[in-house]
């Protein structure tokens, strides 16, 4: 998804590997006229889909994460987050996570979505 169709990447790739996208733009210029989790959310619905791996901004993937939880369809959310450091030593990039705080930098940027606590997710 993006907001218009000049924000789409790799459409062509994936084409070419037999993986055809669906795709969304906000503005209708390529795909369905909305949000991604709109298709996501149909896909779920479905009992097509036997993982969902998804990133962007943090609004989404919480979005994401709450129709996969509802789904019982496992996900995996890649943060993407300031790294003043990029070793783990600053903390500037961590989440909170059932188990505690992690690093996104060291321990991530990919964390499956049932382990984050959402509600405490900065947007």
């Amino acid at each position: 998804g993006g907001r218009s169709a000049e924000f789409i990447l790799c459409d062509e790739a994936f084409r070419s590997i037999g993986c055809p996208p669906e795709i969304a733009t906000d503005d209708g210029s390529l795909g369905h006229h909305g949000l991604v989790t709109d298709l996501l959310s149909l896909r779920l619905s479905r009992n097509t889909v036997g993982m969902v791996y998804t990133c962007g901004p943090t609004p989404m993937l919480k979005a994401v994460a709450n129709l996969c939880g509802r789904a019982g369809t496992p996900c995996q959310a890649s943060f993407e987050a300031r790294m003043a450091c990029g070793v783990g030593a600053c903390l500037s990039c961590v989440i909170p996570t059932r188990g505690g705080y992690r690093r996104v930098c060291t321990e991530g940027p990919v964390f499956p979505a049932d382990e984050i606590a959402w509600h405490d997710v900065q947007e």
